[in-house]
């Protein structure tokens, strides 16, 4: 259910009326959970010609010219290496017609899934699946069970304090834990009157929460927390397993590399993971 917005008296409702804003609505949970699905099915209203869709270069899965449900749903776009790409194509003619704007898997716009890849990069051992899920040594689960909750950082704004601060936010496009370029694009385009969707992890497959996730909670209208099925034991799922050793640093991949796990069956990747921003 989307956040409601306060209207601070006298002000925000003459505002919206001169410059009507655009909403952000962001998707987030581990792979398989349904967030592209979702995201496309909310878009079927729109009308032909005023959807924008975006994905990242780097996702070379299924179409490179479309935006692929795991589930076979489907939308043309355009692949781009970074959100200037994107603002210059809805500044250059596209605007007028332009109503909403879909960006899928933005996790791909952080530094830490776009790595250089390196032939020297090697692999250590990596365990089957098998062995995955007879996995005995739980040490990082009971930590990771201690000190975070299932949606730690991810809710739905409310109050009046809250979107205050978030306005704020806006106005000045810091965060506090660092700007980041694709969360203030994002806020330009809902500026300029555009709905704005994006879907994307809120952690990695090392179980770490993604900065940009947390990031656009600050400034979104709406946020869902999806879950897949543990392809383990079908209880509901909030973690990525990799199932295949990371070579040369490349993390893109689709359900040959990775399946959606609850807590109790998830394990980390036994390779050392990169520097997350």
């Amino acid at each position: 259910m989307a956040a409601v917005r306060p209207t601070a008296v006298g002000q925000r409702d003459s505002a919206a009326v001169e410059s009507p804003r655009g909403t952000i609505t962001v998707l987030i949970g581990c792979m398989f959970s349904g967030k592209t699905t979702l995201m496309l099915r909310r878009l079927e209203h729109r009308a032909t010609g005023t959807i924008a869709a975006f994905k990242h270069a780097v996702d070379d899965r299924y179409a490179p010219g479309e935006v692929v449900a795991h589930g076979g749903a489907r939308i043309a776009a355009r692949a781009v290496e970074s959100f200037d790409e994107i603002d210059r194509y809805l500044s250059n003619g596209a605007a007028g017609r332009i109503h909403a704007v879909a960006i899928d898997e933005g996790h791909f716009f952080t530094s830490s899934y776009c790595l250089t890849p390196s032939a020297n990069v090697t692999s250590p051992p990596y365990p089957n699946a098998r062995q995955l899920r007879a996995a005995g040594d739980a040490t990082g689960l009971r930590y990771e069970r201690k000190h975070q909750t299932r949606a730690a950082g991810f809710s739905l704004r409310g109050g009046s304090t809250v979107d205050t601060t978030q306005d704020q936010l806006r106005a000045s496009g810091s965060f506090a834990d660092g700007v980041s370029p694709f969360v203030a694009g994002v806020t330009s385009l809902a500026d300029r009157g555009l709905d704005v969707y994006v879907t994307m992890l809120d952690r990695d497959c090392w179980g770490r929460v993604i900065s940009l996730a947390r990031k656009l909670n600050h400034v979104c209208d709406e946020i869902v927390l999806m879950h897949a099925s543990c392809g383990h034991c079908g209880r509901p799922a909030s973690r990525t397993q990799r199932l295949t050793p990371i070579v040369s640093g490349h993390l893109v991949g689709g359900p040959e590399h990775y399946e959606a796990r609850c807590l109790e069956c998830w394990r980390p990747p036994p390779e050392t993971p990169p520097a997350i921003d």
